[in-house]
């Protein structure tokens, strides 16, 4: 599974944005069906659930790199909150 460091860090911002923005979980919920390893860790073994239509491209856009499977290929926190911090200040009256 790796180890514990920034990468999960940026993971975890951006499941806690997937479900303020859409209410529900990035990954399906474990079914009793299925290898251990998917029901303990879905987000392991699946993408992420598609983001709604209501969501603004560009968050859309901006979100997903923060879910990718692979900690190498997430951005860095630094990445992440020079790409969101405008976001954030663009769409907050909505």
């Amino acid at each position: 599974l790796g180890t514990i460091g920034p990468p999960a860090d940026v993971w975890g911002v951006g499941t806690t944005i997937y479900h303020a923005l859409t209410g529900r979980r990035p990954f399906s919920k474990p079914g009793p069906r299925g290898s251990e390893l998917h029901q303990r860790y879905p987000q392991l073994v699946e993408e992420p659930r598609s983001i709604p239509d209501y969501v603004p491209e560009p968050v859309a856009r901006s979100l997903l790199p923060l879910l990718a499977r692979d900690p190498a290929d997430r951005p860095t926190a630094a990445e992440a909150r020079a790409f969101l911090e405008p976001l954030a200040g663009e769409y907050a009256e909505r």
